[in-house]
């Protein structure tokens, strides 16, 4: 059983992290981070009685850097006997690198500690787990692992352990949910992940006018710009980009923190060919009519007319999909 779950396990992680995540056996993973200041890894011995019972073993490797050992302990905090814990670890790692990236470019202590704030945080009955796990997965969300709820299109990751529950959602800054989650949980919980979805798609609009963009706002396409009426919000910046435009403007959320802070100013340039963008990009571009300013996970040869697909996803890996060149329409070059 263990064996099989492990396998289980190793494929959700892969499927988040591509390349950055090794099997090597079903006993070793390896994770590895490559950032522009810090190259991290982290080795997870896996014992054969994981998850039902033993933690994994960690290693980390980040050259030039101490306190490693006490980080690795810091990472099975909250580790519980029969609950996979391979994601919980992956995150911690990447924002333990993150935020040592942070430093290097200059960013404060207090700034750096911030990248492990990010997710929001509310207390949950013990009785109410499963009635929200239920709600979930019939809202489309994808169980990836135990109790972790993943909607990656729409850019929402939910996990439940314990008495806790935890919700990130791209593009929106993490006391807005837990105001929003806290006062859901006081009701009926049935149709609690359709009601997340949508309050997510209409706080991301309200974030547009609040920011001039945000991340998973659809495009209006088939309705018809009226003679004189100005382009606004995501719609403006595509179409500028595409005149060959610099623009600059600001988003919402968390969910490129702590390289791109919430609110921060970012300027792009337009794209137009595969050699302007590479892996690890900040780009703004469109997946399935939906807008992002997300990161270029994977860049994949497929030959043909497209040549490369471009893997969008946040800076934890979360993918939102993929997309062909036209739909990347600008990458930041400042901020």
């Amino acid at each position: 059983m263990d064996a099989e779950r492990r396998r289980d396990e190793a494929e959700a992680l892969a499927s988040m992290f591509g390349d950055e995540f090794l099997e090597l056996s079903s006993n070793e993973w390896v994770l590895c981070c490559n950032g522009t200041a810090t190259n991290g890894q982290l080795t997870i011995l896996l014992p054969d009685d994981y998850p039902s019972c033993s933690p994994p073993r960690l290693t980390l490797d980040v050259p030039g850097h101490a306190g490693l050992r006490e980080a690795c302990q810091e990472f099975l905090v909250g580790f519980t006997p029969g609950e996979e814990f391979g994601l919980v670890v992956a995150q911690c790692f990447f924002n333990f690198c993150n935020s040592l990236e942070d430093r290097e470019c200059g960013a404060d202590s207090e700034t750096a500690t911030e990248a492990l704030e990010l997710a929001a945080v509310i207390e949950v009955k013990p009785d109410a787990a499963r009635g929200l796990s239920l709600s979930l997965v019939s809202a489309g969300f994808k169980e990836c692992g135990a109790r972790l709820f993943v909607h990656g299109e729409l850019g929402v990751v939910v996990e439940i352990r314990e008495e806790v529950f935890h919700v990130s959602t791209d593009g929106i800054d993490a006391e807005d949910v837990v105001t929003w989650v806290t006062k859901q949980l006081d009701g009926d919980i049935c149709g609690f992940g359709q009601d997340l979805l949508k309050w997510a798609d209409s706080h991301r609009a309200a974030g547009e006018s609040q920011y001039g963009s945000a991340d998973g706002i659809v495009e209006q396409i088939d309705q018809p710009i009226a003679a004189g009426v100005t382009l606004t919000g995501n719609a403006a910046w595509k179409a500028r980009l595409q005149a060959g435009e610099t623009v600059e403007f600001r988003g919402g959320g968390n969910s490129l923190h702590p390289r791109i802070k919430s609110g921060e100013c970012c300027r792009y340039v337009p794209v137009f060919k595969h050699d302007d963008i590479k892996e690890k990009d900040i780009v703004f571009c469109q997946i399935k009519g939906r807008f992002w300013g997300h990161m270029v996970k994977r860049k994949t040869f497929v030959g043909g007319r497209d040549e490369f697909e471009y893997t969008i996803s946040n800076i934890h890996g979360w993918e939102n999909g993929t997309c062909t060149l036209e739909h990347i329409y600008g990458k930041v070059i400042d901020h």
